[in-house]
């Protein structure tokens, strides 16, 4: 009995905070301007916010699971890493092509 109570607590917990994050994602796109972005709504705001953040997290999982192995890893390859999984976002994987040559001379 407990456990079925714990466990519709935890689900209205987390109906709770998906709601916040859905009416964060709809204040930031009340006052983004869409022209920009080339967007054609606000499913499509919604899906780039959570590629930016799954971005972001998946970055600082590599850089913390890096210092659990006692490897390391500088703020300048967060970055460029960072930077390329964004310009794969923004322009394609073809655009790492460019990248690389870049990087190599």
């Amino acid at each position: 009995m407990i456990e079925a109570h714990d466990y519709r607590l935890y689900q209205q917990q987390q109906r709770e905070k998906c709601a916040q994050q859905r009416a964060l994602a709809k204040a930031l796109y009340a006052v983004t301007t869409m022209k920009n972005l080339k967007l054609a709504g606000y499913e499509e705001f919604n899906a780039l916010l959570e590629l930016i953040c799954s971005i972001f997290f998946r970055t600082m999982r590599h850089y913390f699971r890096a210092q659990q192995a006692n490897k390391t890893i500088t703020l300048a390859q967060l970055k460029q890493q960072c930077f390329l999984q964004l310009d794969w976002l923004e322009n394609g994987v073809s655009s790492n092509m460019y990248f690389l040559e870049k990087r190599s001379d």
